[in-house]
């Protein structure tokens, strides 16, 4: 039986075991796990609607809002730290303080972008540590990452003329990382634009209603300044709109500010436009933020109106010959037939007068006459004697 060589044998074993440590060694700075105290490694502290103080009382050693101060009740504090660690993916969890006298908001924001926000639950005893968890949150090196929370009250625990408040104190911000950071999964928004209308045939001079209707499908990032832009062709003009702006210098250019978008949130526009001359109209809407997007290629889009021209002579000769010609006839020869029977009544009974008068006349002669004929003999016998 032939022996293994020593030598050899110890190569391989320090191989594997080089192998090993190189592989524990990436697995171990990929999972990598930092630390941030929020009194020490928190520079900036007074970015926010109102500053924090350090409250190392009792060795709490957390940043905190004085609520004694009513002016900085329910408002928000931040501090800002910058992170100098390795680019990835990490799981952001703020460590808070849960207090009897109010639940607190916190949220976490990176360069100034909302990645989301949690509340205190109830508690029964001050100082409970609460952790709020926030995944898949893609941190750069040198990007600034912020930590928020507001001063509360619950109504509960009576305090001079009030009510205490529970001051939004927190101690640590721990990041886990997942992963390394990609183009795919980094803080990134991923919006998209669709458009439709109720019919893309229209009539010109007619309004027609455009709707847009936003998405923004990332995991956790918020689109903030989103805007939808278009630039009208010269066939088309724009009529109106409850979101969407003329621009002052370009009446073609129309602009439709959006409210933030978070994670999963759609958000609806609409505006109607006029078209002016017939034929194929083309319009592109085009959809930006402050934030890159994961995929450019949906936020953008087109539609084309149709407008027919309409028949003019058809519908003047239409109405006129139903509305204004068949009234004007109508009521022309109701009039000419009253004036005419106006007239034949008038002449009707200007005959019968003249020939009642005429009656009349010659009967008074006639009685007139037999009266003469009647006394004759008696006048002739007088003349006689």
């Amino acid at each position: 039986m032939k022996m293994p060589n020593p030598a050899v044998t110890a190569r391989a074993v320090l191989k594997s075991l080089l192998l090993l440590t190189l592989s524990l060694s990436a697995s171990t700075s990929l999972a990598q796990t930092i630390e941030l105290q929020a009194i020490t490694d928190f520079p900036v502290i007074d970015s926010g609607e109102v500053p924090y103080y350090k409250d190392i009382a009792g060795e709490r050693n957390v940043l905190a809002i004085n609520a004694a101060d009513e002016n900085y009740r329910e408002k928000f504090a931040r501090a800002d730290h910058v992170f100098s660690g390795a680019s990835g993916v990490y799981t952001v969890t703020i460590r808070a303080l849960g207090e009897i006298d109010g639940d607190c908001e916190y949220r976490l924001l990176v360069n100034g972008v909302l990645i989301g926000s949690m509340a205190n639950p109830s508690v029964e005893e001050d100082y409970t540590v609460v952790d709020h968890a926030f995944e898949g949150v893609a941190i750069a090196t040198n990007d600034v990452i912020s930590v928020e929370s507001n001063a509360l009250s619950n109504g509960l625990i009576p305090e001079g003329d009030g009510f205490a408040f529970a001051r939004g104190r927190w101690r640590t911000l721990i990041l886990d990382q997942q992963s390394e950071l990609t183009t795919d999964n980094a803080n990134n928004v991923d919006l998209s634009l669709t458009v439709s209308a109720d019919s893309t045939n229209t009539t010109l001079g007619v309004p027609v209603e455009i709707s847009l209707v936003v998405n923004n499908a990332a995991n956790m990032a918020v689109a903030s300044n989103a805007a939808i832009e278009t630039t009208l062709p010269d066939s088309l003009s724009f009529f109106s709109s409850e979101a969407c702006l003329q621009d002052n210098q370009n009446a073609q250019l129309i602009s439709c500010a959006l409210p933030e978008l978070a994670a999963g949130q759609s958000q609806n526009v609409s505006l109607s436009v006029i078209t002016t001359v017939a034929g194929d109209s083309e319009v592109t809407f085009t959809l930006n933020a402050d934030q890159a997007d994961n995929n450019l290629e949906d936020n953008s889009t087109t539609m084309t109106l149709t407008a027919a021209e309409a028949d003019i002579s058809t519908t003047s000769g239409s109405s006129t010959g139903s509305v204004s010609t068949g009234t004007e006839t109508n009521t022309t020869e109701t009039g000419n037939t009253d004036n005419t029977n106006n007239e034949s009544e008038s002449e009707t009974n200007s005959m019968n007068s003249t020939s009642t008068n005429a009656a009349s006349n010659s009967g008074g002669a006639l009685s007139l006459w037999f009266l003469l004929l009647a006394i004759w003999p008696t006048l002739r016998l007088t003349r006689l004697r």
